[in-house]
């Protein structure tokens, strides 16, 4: 997980994800490719405490510049693809 983030190099070989060379970007073209292409959910101590689950899948889309109802169907969508969609809602949704 962490050579797909561009968290960490590889040792050897190549890492091409999305038409990205993961092993040859600077620092603000790994972050680019982060907000834009990858989306990490920590399972523990990273998410923030105050939001729902739903409010901190959705949270990288808002800095992405996604649109709200982009974003509100992207985070439900990842949610019930690892089938904790009852874990939150999004705020004034029924």
């Amino acid at each position: 997980m962490s050579l797909l983030a561009g968290l960490d190099e590889p040792t050897d070989g190549r890492l091409h994800v999305a038409g990205y060379d993961l092993r040859n970007l600077s620092e603000t073209r790994k972050n680019t490719y982060r907000r834009t292409v990858l989306g990490i959910i920590f399972q523990a101590f990273n998410l923030i405490g105050d939001l729902t689950v739903y409010e901190n899948v959705e949270l990288p889309l808002v800095y992405a510049g996604m649109l709200r109802n982009e974003r509100r169907e992207r985070a439900r969508e990842a949610l019930e693809a690892v089938g904790v969609s009852e874990r939150g809602r999004p705020v004034g949704s029924s």
